[in-house]
């Protein structure tokens, strides 16, 4: 099975920052950068289970929707799943949580985010259309190929018990979402 991972932000757009006065501490975290982490791991373990995995960026790169969903259409995988790091105004929010785009979509974002809940034990925030959800349809999830996609955000950046288990245990949140993704490869009779 085919699967392209999109590490969501890079380059000058670094997506969410927990910045707990970094010029002091050092303590600096960024979404970019745990996005790519992530997403390189879930590939490699994807890879020795058998499948074929590209990366809409390996490196910290800035790379617009537009070039995501050409990447798409070319590559023509079986999936496409989108990794990010949640914030929230009021910095009390916790959890991981999935958004699809149409029932196309569901299956893969449901048994991403129930293993990844279950393997990380982060709060489960549940799995949302994204139009229903947050009102708008997220252009990282358009395509005009409707190849099954999946945004996934990991956990908030600005909780504390989020953060820290997020960035000790990439290996962990990796492998939750690889293991879910074969799981879907297997239901689907691909893997």
């Amino acid at each position: 099975m085919k699967f392209l991972f999109d590490a969501g932000h890079g380059g000058g757009k670094p997506g969410a920052i927990f910045d707990p006065d970094a010029a002091v501490s050092g303590d600096e975290v960024v979404e970019k950068d745990l996005n790519l982490e992530v997403v390189l791991t879930a590939g490699r373990l994807l890879r020795d289970k058998g499948h074929s995995v590209l990366y809409t960026r390996d490196r910290d790169v800035n790379l617009d929707n537009l070039r995501r969903k050409e990447m798409i259409n070319d590559y023509k995988p079986d999936a496409f799943i989108s990794i990010h790091c949640n914030a929230s105004e009021e910095h009390k929010s916790k959890g991981v949580e999935a958004f699809y785009r149409d029932d196309r979509d569901y299956p893969l974002a449901n048994i991403i985010q129930q293993t990844l809940a279950a393997r990380t034990g982060l709060k489960d925030r549940g799995v949302f259309q994204d139009t229903g959800q947050l009102g708008k349809r997220l252009t990282v999830l358009d395509d005009s190929e409707k190849t099954p996609a999946a945004l996934v955000e990991i956990g908030f950046i600005d909780n504390a018990v989020d953060r820290m288990y997020i960035t000790k245990n990439i290996f962990t949140v990796a492998e939750g979402i690889a293991d879910a993704i074969h799981s879907y490869a297997m239901q689907k009779g691909l893997a």
